[in-house]
């Protein structure tokens, strides 16, 4: 069964946890929802940058330093 939309957003909080600040994860899903009425894709992009200093995992296949 596909997820419902209420279930992918959490799964977005849940994810971005440590990375965004909760109001930046809302600002991501309302910008998904009128995704068709954006004017400029750059504010998406803005939102979903993760600040300079925030934690990172280490990518696959990488071990933690």
């Amino acid at each position: 069964d596909p997820l419902t939309r209420a279930e992918i957003q959490d799964k977005l909080r849940t994810a971005a946890a440590g990375f965004l600040a909760a109001d930046a994860v809302e600002r991501i899903i309302a910008f998904v929802d009128g995704l068709e009425r954006l004017d400029d894709v750059r504010e998406l992009l803005a939102a979903v940058r993760v600040p300079a200093g925030a934690a990172t995992l280490p990518r696959s296949g990488q071990a933690e330093g």
